[in-house]
């Protein structure tokens, strides 16, 4: 993740990151993402502590919703919701946008069809 953090804090664009490590936009932009996570969370996820669905989740969290949700996962008395619970705990059950998708939406049709879904 260095490899690309490094150059965006720098102040090179997505597109020219994209195109030094021969990856699409969507992919540079992920593995910023999750370089933008609280370093513990990323500790986690490293240790496979945090499950791929909650992580994405968490990439789309501000920091501080990000400190909230470490605070209950680092409590063993706290429960610290994960995946599609996460999602719900974090933005009240309500459906996200699909123009905020960091992935190719028609690659899933099957899997969004179910969920309310605006563009």
């Amino acid at each position: 993740m260095g490899n690309f953090y490094a150059p965006h804090q720098g102040g090179r664009g997505i597109a020219d990151i994209s195109a030094t490590f021969g990856l699409t936009e969507p992919q540079v932009k992920r593995i910023l993402a999750l370089g933008d996570l609280v370093p513990k969370i990323r500790e986690a996820y490293r240790r496979e502590e945090i499950d791929t669905k909650t992580v994405r989740h968490l990439t789309m969290t501000s920091k501080a919703q990000q400190k909230d949700w470490l605070a209950l996962f680092s409590d063993p008395q706290q429960h610290a919701s994960r995946g599609w619970q996460l999602k719900q705990w974090l933005f009240g059950g309500q459906s996200i946008s699909t123009r905020v998708a960091m992935f190719p939406i028609e690659d899933y049709p099957d899997l969004i069809q179910g969920y309310r879904i605006w563009v």
